[in-house]
């Protein structure tokens, strides 16, 4: 049996940013996957962010040489 992922939810504050900006990270790098972790914040007018979404990704690499 698959096991579920963990969701952790915040009740939604209704809270309005100015701007938007998005970071990703390699954390786990590799020869056909890679473990990248990307965030998104919301920035305010006087330039404070707050974390707003994150996430885990493994993209995968395919080698079309082999074909």
């Amino acid at each position: 049996m698959a096991q579920q992922p963990e969701t952790r939810s915040e009740p939604h504050t209704g809270e309005r940013y100015d701007e938007q900006a998005a970071a990703s990270a390699v954390v786990e790098p590799g020869r056909s996957l890679t473990g990248c972790r990307p965030e998104a914040y919301g920035v305010r007018a006087d330039g404070s962010r707050k974390l707003v979404a994150s996430g885990r990704r493994t993209p995968g690499r395919l080698d079309r040489s082999a074909a």
